[in-house]
């Protein structure tokens, strides 16, 4: 039987895989392993969230925000992290240059299954 393309919503532009940024391994597996606190590799100490309406855990880091596909959802993306995928959405919150508020914040890359999608 041949398998359909999954659509990555336009992150087609891949970076690698997660472990090649180990600040961002580093976020992916704190949410995952939904541990409260932990670590960068700076040492940082950040702290994960329990985000839409305690369906997903995510992080709020520099100007972006990480979370965890929301297996409750009738997606795609959906249906596979309830199959056992991994995915974590990188959103642009503020702007790198001045730090604002971004409105509407704006979906920029994707982790899923440990390979890393830019827009």
């Amino acid at each position: 039987m041949p398998q359909t393309a999954i659509d990555h919503r336009g992150m087609n532009n891949v970076l690698g895989n997660v472990d090649q940024y180990p600040e961002l391994a580093a976020i992916v597996g704190a949410i995952f392993s939904k541990v409260r606190y932990f670590s960068l590799p700076s040492g940082t100490r950040c702290q994960t969230k329990v985000m839409a309406g305690g369906a997903c855990f995510g992080v709020d880091h520099g100007n972006r925000r990480y979370i965890e596909q929301n297996r409750n959802k009738r997606s795609d993306e959906a249906a596979r992290a309830r199959a056992g995928a991994r995915i974590v959405w990188v959103i642009q919150t503020h702007d790198d240059r001045t730090r604002r508020p971004l409105s509407p914040n704006k979906w920029i890359g994707k982790i899923e299954d440990g390979i890393v999608r830019l827009r």
